[in-house]
């Protein structure tokens, strides 16, 4: 891989386009150049474009904090620390960084990546990058998105961004400092060069499993303890016990069951003889009470006899109130229209009046129009003289202010003349006074870096000797730490000792019996308490079944009940509907058409051809004759409709009934089942094994017996669990014991490497106290022959110097910076007063035109004010000065009220003339509605006397009548109801009599058994004795069965579990020996110097070229490094005894090594070289540089990046980057 060109646009302070062409003299022929500029000039600004345009990042970036305060950018966004689109440089739209290489399959490629702003303006939105790969010299773009675009260079370039900044970009300094360091400093720098701190991870993970496996296996040892199944002998003598007990069992439950029908048959007879007796009872009770019924029976038929006539007194009653009604209204109607006639007239003399008011508010409007004309037309000049008497005002105050700030500039520019005079001056006189300090700033680059290296020498052996001294204090104190880790170590071993012995005294068998017997216990109880809740919820359905039944029957008779209701109010209801109906015909009958033509021929005067009379009251149709029609028609519809209610009410009660006494039917062979299964659930407890054991005088004190036993074996197995936790605990203990004990053996060996690091470290230290006192000694005479020519503290600098010498570099940092900024003081202050004297001479002229500014502006507006006076004055006397808007709204609104009030007077005129007539037609109306009231109630009491004089006998007048039809349909229904429900009574009594004189001589009729009911009980209990016994014993025998075939097959599954893991186990065991660690430093510290031992094979390969003389060695089973001096017989040295240039050619071999390392199936041909110069003396400078001028042989282009004075003069070749002013910086090649 080879850089060929590296091209950008407006990076960083890199503005513009810069181009970096490596195929072009003087690059292309030179295989060392320098990139040399001052710091913060862009020098890594070039190799950001480098990375960018492969990678879309860069190192720098990558060392930012991820979680840092996010950067402002344009319209309030902001952008992350790490995004490499910070780059492009502020104020500009867009920009991009290219680079031409030679990839790994002999081709060359443009890579490029670039970033613009919205719209190309430099105040636009941030874009996405883009990123784009070319052959060359032309070809078809590779790749479309960005990620392909990246592959695609990955690809042809053989390295990844890490390796690439490993490989061609070289951190020389970070290898000074890894050559140097301790063992566990070396390791962290490792990890951060190579990227091997995976294999810590790995190493955790490989502890972590081989723990979790062992783990594992003995939880399953230890469920194995308690599962051994019976021997042979043992199993074959248990299942012929369970077949003998099954047997014993078979042959009582025969006999409780032959004995049990025979008590069921007592009880069976002792219930239906008390079932007979209870009916007897019943039958006679139900046959009295329908014997006193029936005085209430006869009543009831008189008063059913009576409903027809309730219609013919309703009508009655109903014409008689009609009648008075009519006159009430009658007189209401006269009053009305007398009042109506008196509001006819008032309303006449309003409106004259109104009249005239509306034609006296019309001539003043008329009257006003001139006036009101010339008062608008002078409000509309006053209007306008006042905006121009305004205008000219506001541009006298503008003029004014703006002669008070040409006055006020003048001011300022002379006051600034003063002081910038002022300032000159004694800026001159400082610098003449100190003129000594001039050499001083002038070539203060120099004496800076002098000053600082002789400090850092200084130090860095002052500081030596405290670490020296903490060197020897860890030393001592890892051994004592050591030993107390040791003591520890002897301690836990004890404490295994105690925990295993603990563990021993356990017995896992005593405990597994113990807990088959409390199981075996459990079950038995659980399946009394199931046999219970089967019992108690049998006897519930019974009782629910028999509550819905009663439900049902109720229902029954309610349906019974509504219907006799229904049919005591439908006949009235048909008989009123009918009465109506006739009310109908005969109304329509006098509003027919015949009898309407015969009133339109009939004449006032002549006689009628019907009646023959000459005048005629009813000629003209009268609106009460079709009002009285539509009331009976209503009426007769009401009627059809209760009637119709009525008999749909009695057919829906009937069905009611009929399905009631369907589903009580229906009901009748669920209760018997119910009553079977309450009874076989009673059987079955009577039968269950401990039923005899929990026997109680009722089932409450039965299934508290029953909770009680079950508490019982709860706390039985609570106080089991106690001790299984317990054993468990035993257990745990020990295995934490015995990982206590690993634990402190792997802290014992920890302790022992820091004792034996801590004692290298201490001789490490001795070694480089010697090395720097070497460097001190030779920066001290190099800085006493530069300052004993040039410094300001004359000969007697060192002495100053080496009493303080941060003090003594500050002074002489003082003393340079003040005579700079003097010197700039001075010119800055010539540069101003030139500018102020400019700006004095045109402050005076812009004073001057101000002035005739307001002169001519005071005068226009004293000429608007006068005749805008002269205005107001005239319009004063027009209207007497009120606004014409006014006057005019007023007149208008005096027209406009006078106009309303003449209507509204016409309004209630008109409505008085309607309302008088209306009155005049419902007064006729009236009249004629209380004539035809009084014939109706004339006929109504007609047809009454004639249906009581046909009923005589039974209803002597309307007295009696009233009576008996006080009572509604409710009583009717009630009555009827109650006295049919006398009678299904007595009927239902008989019916239930004759069928249990059935069932009870059906009973008896059956074979009775040959003993009594006591000699059964008592034969039943001694055998329900004996089966429980039996019983119990063969559940007993059958639960050892199943526990010992349940312990035979976990056994045999858990034998090839504990197999498996223990071949798992064993694996994990020996993955753990091997790298398994638990902080992950065993598999670490072996990756770490199989990486360190490839690196240094690198690095010495390169370091035969660099300096033949030294080889790198590794120590042992650590990290620590010795440098093998070949001139001297191969006698191994410390790194720390390398002199400065040594120590730097060991380090460029390092970098150059990790390059080799990082890029080894790639040839990396070009190389950057990070600045680790600057601290360098000239001596080593002096040899670092011949080495560099040596290592272009090797075949690579070398570049090496510094800001050292002397790198520039020894390189022939350079690329600068020079500063220039706001920030920007240009790239040029010298020669190019």
């Amino acid at each position: 891989m080879r850089i060929l060109a590296i091209r950008g646009r407006n990076l960083a302070s890199l503005a513009g386009d810069f181009e970096v062409d490596f195929t072009r003299e003087p690059l292309a022929s030179s295989g060392l150049f320098a990139i040399s500029g001052p710091t913060g000039a862009g020098k890594s600004t070039l190799l950001d474009a480098l990375c960018l345009a492969l990678y879309d990042d860069t190192p720098r970036l990558q060392r930012a904090s991820a979680k840092g305060i996010n950067l402002p950018d344009v319209h309030g966004e902001t952008v992350t620390p790490r995004d490499p689109r910070t780059l492009l440089r502020r104020g500009c739209a867009e920009g991009h960084a290219e680079v031409d290489f030679v990839g790994n399959d002999g081709a060359a490629y443009r890579a490029t990546w670039r970033v613009r702003r919205a719209r190309e303006r430099s105040h636009g939105k941030l874009q996405a990058a883009e990123m784009s790969l070319q052959p060359l010299p032309q070809g078809a773009a590779l790749g479309g998105t960005k990620t392909e675009v990246l592959a695609a260079i990955h690809e042809r370039l053989g390295l990844s961004f890490e390796q690439f900044t490993r490989a061609v970009l070289l951190a020389q300094n970070e290898f000074a400092s890894f050559l140097k360091a301790d063992d566990s400093t070396r390791a962290e720098l490792l990890e951060t060069l190579t990227g091997i701190d995976v294999y810590s991870e790995v190493s955790r993970l490989a502890f972590e499993r081989a723990r979790h496996e062992t783990a594992a296996l003995q939880a399953l040892h230890a469920r194995a303890a308690g599962t051994q199944p019976l021997a042979a002998d043992a199993r074959a003598a248990l299942e012929a016990a369970g077949a003998a007990a099954t047997a014993a069992l078979q042959a009582t439950e025969a006999r409780v069951q032959a004995l049990d029908a025979e008590r069921r048959w007592h009880d069976a007879l002792v219930d239906l003889q008390a079932q007979e007796a209870q009916a007897e009872t019943a039958f006679v009770a139900a046959r009295q009470a329908q014997a006193a019924a029936a005085p209430r029976h006869a009543h009831l038929v008189a008063v059913e006899r009576a409903q027809p006539a309730r219609t013919l007194l309703a009508d009655a009653g109903r014409c008689r109130d009609a009648h008075a009604a009519s006159a009430t209204a009658l007189a209401t109607a006269t009053a009305a229209h007398a009042a109506a006639q008196d509001a006819w007239a008032a309303a006449d003399a309003a409106l004259a009046a109104a009249t005239q008011r509306h034609a006296e508010a019309e001539a003043a409007r008329r009257a006003a129009a001139p006036a009101l004309a010339r008062a608008r037309e002078l409000d509309a000049r006053i209007d306008a003289q006042a905006r121009a008497h305004a205008a000219a005002a506001q541009a006298l105050v503008d003029a004014r202010r703006e002669h008070a700030t040409a006055s006020d500039e003048l001011a300022a520019h002379e006051r600034a003349h003063s002081s910038a005079t002022a300032e000159r001056a004694a800026a001159q006189d400082w610098l003449a006074t100190h003129a000594g300090l001039a050499a001083l700033a002038s070539d203060w680059a120099r004496w800076d870096t002098l000053l600082d290296q002789a400090a850092t020498a200084a130090d860095e052996l002052a500081a030596r000797a405290p670490a020296a001294a903490a060197a020897a204090a860890a030393a001592g104190a890892a051994g004592a730490a050591l030993e107390r880790h040791a003591e520890a170590q002897v301690a836990r071993e004890r404490e295994l000792a105690a925990a295993e012995t603990a563990a021993a005294a356990c017995d896992p068998a005593a405990l597994d019996a113990a807990r088959q017997a409390l199981d075996a216990r459990r079950d038995a109880l659980a399946a009394a308490t199931r046999c219970r809740d089967e019992r108690h919820a049998r006897r519930r359905r019974r009782a629910e079944l028999d509550a819905d039944a009663e439900r049902r029957q109720a229902g029954r008779s309610e349906a019974l009940q509504r219907g006799d209701a229904a049919r005591a109010r439908l006949a009235p209801a048909e008989a009123a509907q009918a009465q109506a109906q006739r009310a109908v015909e005969v109304a329509e009958r006098a509003c027919a058409a015949s009898v309407e033509r015969l009133r339109a021929d009939l004449v006032d005067g002549e006689p009628c051809p019907v009646c023959g009379a000459t005048r005629h009251p009813w000629a003209h149709v009268d609106p009460g004759l079709q009002a009285a029609l539509a009331g009976l028609r209503a009426e007769a519809e009401r009627c059809r409709r209760e009637a119709q209610a009525l008999a749909t009410e009695l057919q829906t009660q009937d069905e009611r009934a009929a399905q009631a006494a369907a589903e009580l039917a229906a009901a009748e062979p669920a209760r018997a089942a119910a009553r079977t299964a309450a009874e076989a659930a009673d059987a079955a407890w009577q039968a269950h094994p401990l039923a005899g054991a929990f026997a109680a005088p009722d089932d409450a004190e039965v299934d508290a017996r029953l909770a009680a036993a079950v508490d019982a074996v709860q706390a039985q197995a609570t106080a089991l669990a106690a001790r299984e936790r317990a054993q468990r605990e035993a257990l745990q203990a020990r295995d934490a014991a015995r990982a206590a004990l690993d634990a402190a053996r792997r802290t014992t060996d920890t302790a022992r490497e820091q004792a034996t690091a801590a004692r290298h470290a201490c001789e490490r230290l001795a070694a480089d106290g010697q090395a720097l006192a070497r460097r001190r000694d030779e920066g001290l005479d190099a800085l006493d022959a530069v300052c004993a020519g040039a410094g300001p503290a004359g000969h007697d600098w060192r002495g100053h110097w080496q009493r303080d010498p941060a003090a003594f570099h500050g002074a002489r940092r003082e003393d340079a910076g003040r005579w700079r900024a003097r010197d700039e003081a001075a010119r800055n202050a010539g540069t101003t007063l030139a500018h102020l004297t400019l700006r004095i001479e045109a402050a005076q002229a812009a004073l001057a035109a101000a002035a005739a500014w307001v002169d001519k502006a005071q005068a226009g507006t004293d000429a608007a004010a006068q005749a805008l006076d002269t205005l107001r004055a005239e319009r004063a006397g027009v209207l007497d000065g009120r606004p014409a808007d006014a006057c005019e709204k007023a007149l208008d609104a005096a027209l406009t009220e006078a106009a309303r009030e003449h209507a509204a007077r016409a309004g209630v005129l008109q409505d008085a003339v309607a309302t008088r007539a209306q009155c005049t037609e419902a007064q006729a109306q009236a009249t004629a509605r209380r004539d035809g009231a009084a014939v109706a109630a004339a006929d109504a009491d007609a047809a009454l006397a004639r249906w009581l004089a046909a009923h005589a006998d039974d209803i002597p007048d309307r007295e009696a009548l009233r009576a008996l039809l006080d009572h509604d349909a409710a009583w009717l229904a009630a009555t009827r109801a109650e006295l049919r429900a006398l009678d299904d009574a007595c009927r239902d009594a008989a019916t239930r009599l004759d069928e249990r004189r059935a069932r009870r001589a059906a009973h008896a009729a059956a074979q009775a058994p040959t003993a009594t009911r006591d000699a059964a009980q008592a034969a039943l209990a001694t055998a329900i004795e004996a089966r429980d016994q039996a019983r119990q014993h063969a559940t007993g025998v059958e639960l050892q069965l199943r526990e010992d075939d349940t312990r035979r097959s976990a056994n045999a599954e858990l034998l090839a579990t504990i197999e498996a893991q223990a071949a798992s186990t064993r694996v994990w065991e020996q993955m753990n020996e091997l790298i398994g660690s638990a902080d992950g430093r065993k598999f670490r510290n072996y990756a770490q110097q199989f990486t360190l031992d490839v690196l240094l094979g690198y690095a010495n390969h390169h370091l035969a070229t660099l300096a033949r003389r030294y080889r790198l060695e590794r120590v042992g089973d650590t990290l620590a490094l010795l440098v093998i001096d070949q001139d001297m017989a191969d006698e191994p040295r410390s790194v720390h005894s390398l002199s400065g240039g040594e120590s730097f050619l060991v380090s460029l071999a390092l970098a150059l090594g990790l390059a080799s390392l990082s890029a080894n199936r790639v040839r990396v041909e070009s190389l950057f070289i990070d600045e680790g110069f600057g601290s360098l003396d000239a001596d080593t400078l002096a040899v670092a540089m011949d080495a560099l001028d040596g290592l272009q042989a090797v075949g690579r282009k070398v570049g090496v990046i510094s800001h050292v004075a002397e790198m520039g003069e020894r390189i022939g070749v350079q690329i600068r980057v020079q500063r220039e002013s706001g920030g920007r910086s240009r790239v040029c090649v010298p020669g190019a």
